[in-house]
């Protein structure tokens, strides 16, 4: 399944050029993944958002972890700290899939 990765790290995010260079990275390394690059000018954080696809939520935070870590290599940016992880379905079946609301028993 498909999974939508977003690794948040800190201190690359006040440099344009950064963003550049690990969205080009992504292309070039992963380019299947899909990658946006989002910065913070003001916090410095930089977000890299891309689809992984694996079985469960965990397996796609460990393989996404192994994409960025290749994509910073390949963007020549050392690792900073990791602000925040997320991972989601990106399936288009799984945001169609809703459920009824049920009235609470008496």
């Amino acid at each position: 399944m498909e999974h939508r990765v977003a690794i948040t790290i800190s201190g690359h995010g006040r440099d344009a050029q950064n963003g550049d260079a690990l969205l080009g990275a992504f292309h070039d390394v992963h380019p299947e993944a899909d990658a946006v690059v989002d910065q913070n000018i003001e916090t410095g954080n930089m977000t890299a958002t891309f689809i992984v696809d694996a079985e469960g939520a965990t397996d796609a935070v460990e393989r996404g972890a192994a994409i960025f870590a290749e994509a910073l290599i390949q963007a020549t940016l050392p690792l900073t700290q990791v602000v925040d992880v997320h991972a989601s379905l990106a399936s288009p079946h799984a945001e169609s899939s809703e459920r009824e609301l049920e009235p609470a028993g008496a």
